[in-house]
């Protein structure tokens, strides 16, 4: 921001919460609201009022000012101009508005995906874009504008690209060698799942050189799938000799399988680390790696063959009851298909106490394993973020998460479960502390949804609600939107109830259509897929 600012300007960026940002711009005299602030405080009204995107959730005003899928009028953009200097980061991909960026904003461009918006982009913001996420999927690229156009940056500090199996390996090479020699310190592949690129000894040594050379801080591989032992080999030892590396995701299967065949040191630089698919074999080796490292994120996945299941198990309980109390910087953790045994639960409640975010997914908890993760939630102080999808658990563990769930959870995901009414209902008191809460997939009727339906008006934060699949039939959906219609608070996002009443029954989806035109954006629930509506 701007040192000269209004000082109110400087007040608006300590609060971190779009609800509390929104009451502080309505609380301020007139004489107080700044230009910026005012702005800002019409783009909240446009928001609730379904002008900037024609989908909930599309667009984030604070505290990053997110308009990847915005669709503004002129009156609006010239609202989103006037405002910029209070964010240092706006994110795009719609970029027909030529926005007048402040220096002090950089510019994230996700997901293009056309050349001639990348053209339109580089015409328009070519001071201000630091990073850039490209899908190459349309043929219409081209590799040596690509090139041109990345070179003619020089504030660019990552790329993202996704790369499809249409193109050559020529082609990519060319692009990486003309990604490489750009500023950037970090630099993300994505191969399309039905990739056939074959990764060469030039592509190896293009990142070796760009790894020995720059301060590079982020590394990610996705999906890459034929690549040979020398060049494997040489890769893995350039990222890990890698002093300045900060973060490493290696999401690929033939990069995962081999790095922990033989002891490996990682970097100490390394605060995130996502690791997938790592051989069950290899467990014991990739502990003694990654034991006492400075992590502040751990994303990690072990294939788990399910011959020898009193070995893995044991092996399972190790890893969180020996390697993970080591990392004590750890503030984000995710475990993917990574079955926790009863053995595992008690430690995994201890290292849960310092968490900000948790992620399990697969990991066959169950109602008692969960009930034990539920009873270290008083404890765990500092708790944002709570995703624990698909245990087969029940309302017995919704019911055991509301009862423990700390003051600072604001993101809850039980989906994929076999959650209820009752426990829809005993996580209803929840609801007001929350910015989401996704209960897909479950087993949720209408009772459920009256009740969280009857707490959506008090709900000052909440921004998604996520019901899809549930049974909570016409008279859930028909609660769900009175709660909406009586709530001042609900913005820029959506209820999700897709799925809830069965396409057959016409007379109840007619009244669900009808009761959702009422809203004063209709876009706040989502009843059907969007080619299905009216």
């Amino acid at each position: 921001m701007d040192p000269t600012a209004a000082p109110s300007d400087h007040i608006a960026i300590f609060l971190d919460r779009p609800a509390d940002v929104r009451a502080y711009l309505e609380a301020l005299p007139p004489r107080l609201l700044s230009p910026s602030l005012a702005s800002l405080l019409a783009l909240f009204a446009a928001q609730r009022a379904g002008r900037l995107a024609a989908t909930a959730g599309d667009v984030r005003l604070w505290p990053t000012l997110d308009l990847s899928n915005a669709s503004p009028d002129d009156e609006l953009a010239r609202h989103i101009t006037t405002c910029l200097g209070l964010f240092p980061m706006l994110r795009l991909q719609v970029v027909g508005f030529p926005y007048v960026i402040p220096r002090t904003t950089r510019l994230e461009l996700a997901n293009l995906s056309l050349p001639t918006a990348f053209t339109t982009a580089l015409q328009q913001w070519p001071d201000a874009i630091t990073s850039i996420s490209l899908d190459l999927r349309d043929g219409a690229w081209s590799i040596d504008a690509l090139a041109h156009g990345l070179a003619s940056l020089p504030r660019l500090e990552a790329i993202d690209v996704l790369w499809p199996s249409t193109r050559s390996d020529e082609a990519f090479t060319a692009l990486l060698e003309a990604m490489t020699t750009t500023p950037i310190t970090s630099l993300a592949l994505r191969f399309s799942f039905d990739s056939r690129l074959n990764w060469t000894s030039r592509m190896t040594s293009l990142v070796v050189q760009w790894l020995a050379t720059r301060p590079v801080q982020s590394v990610a591989l996705h999906s890459l799938k034929a690549i040979d032992e020398a060049c494997l080999h040489t890769l893995l030892d350039a990222i890990t000799h890698c002093k300045t590396l900060e973060t490493l995701v290696l999401r690929s299967v033939a990069l995962a399988r081999p790095l922990f065949k033989r002891r490996i040191t990682l970097p100490t630089s390394l605060t995130t680390l996502e690791l997938w698919s790592i051989p069950y074999d290899d467990l014991d080796r990739a502990m003694a790696s990654l034991a006492h490292l400075p992590l502040h994120t751990l994303r990690f996945s072990v294939l788990f063959p399910g011959r020898h299941k009193r070995d893995e198990d044991l092996a399972a309980t190790r890893f969180v009851s020996e390697t993970l109390p080591t990392l004590t910087a750890l503030r984000t953790l995710e475990l993917f298909s990574f079955p926790l045994p009863k053995e595992s639960w008690r430690p995994l409640g201890l290292v849960v106490q310092r968490l900000e975010h948790i992620f399990l997914y697969e990991n066959k908890l169950k109602d008692d394993g969960l009930s034990v993760l539920a009873a270290a939630l008083p404890a765990c102080r500092r708790l944002q973020t709570l995703h624990v999808i698909s245990q087969k658990c029940t309302d017995r563990s919704a019911i055991a998460i509301a009862n423990g769930a700390p003051p600072s959870l604001r993101s809850l995901d039980l989906s994929e479960n076999r959650i209820g009414s009752d426990g829809a209902i005993a996580l209803s008191r929840l609801v007001s502390q929350l910015d989401s809460v996704d209960l897909n997939d479950n087993e949720i009727g209408a009772t459920g949804a009256v009740a969280l339906a009857r707490v959506l008006p008090q709900a000052r934060h909440l921004r998604q609600v996520g019901l899809m699949y549930n049974p909570v039939k016409r008279r859930g959906v028909l609660a769900l939107v009175s709660g909406l219609s009586h709530s001042r608070h609900f913005q820029g996002g959506a209820v999700v109830v897709i799925g809830a009443v069965a396409t057959d029954r016409t007379n109840d989806v007619a009244a669900c259509r009808q009761a959702i035109a009422r809203l004063p954006n209709q876009s706040m629930l989502q009843f059907e897929q969007p080619d299905m509506m009216f």
